[in-house]
């Protein structure tokens, strides 16, 4: 016989439970795209935006799926910015924020014909 009513004890363990699952999916999902990062020299920026198919699976899931599963659209897209952050720590662990956003301002700058 199903319950309606959950004890604060055991949606608690359910929230912990859900989390948990999603953060060891978070690292790997982050693991197995810096290894291919590493494998196929991919940039650092390439490793922030890497993620952003799991973050528009959220969008997608969060605007059309039913009602029981627009939490879990709420999750993915967070986790996207997260696992963008992490693969590119994971790949590039010796980067500093500064470098990052110095490869980042070079790859946007436009090509030149005559060097500096």
């Amino acid at each position: 016989m199903p319950r309606d009513f959950f004890s604060f004890t055991e949606r608690l363990g359910w929230v912990s439970v859900t989390l948990s699952v999603f953060a060891l999916w978070l690292f790997c999902w982050s693991g197995i795209l810096a290894y291919l990062a590493v494998i196929y020299e991919w940039s650092p920026n390439r490793c922030q935006k890497i993620s952003a198919p799991l973050g528009f699976l959220g969008v997608f899931l969060f605007f059309f799926a039913n009602e029981g599963h627009q939490m879990i659209g709420i999750l993915l897209t967070a986790q996207a910015g997260i696992a963008g952050l992490l693969c590119r720590k994971m790949a590039y662990p010796r980067m500093t924020e500064e470098e990052f956003q110095d490869s980042v301002r070079r790859s946007h700058e436009p090509p030149r014909i005559f060097p500096r």
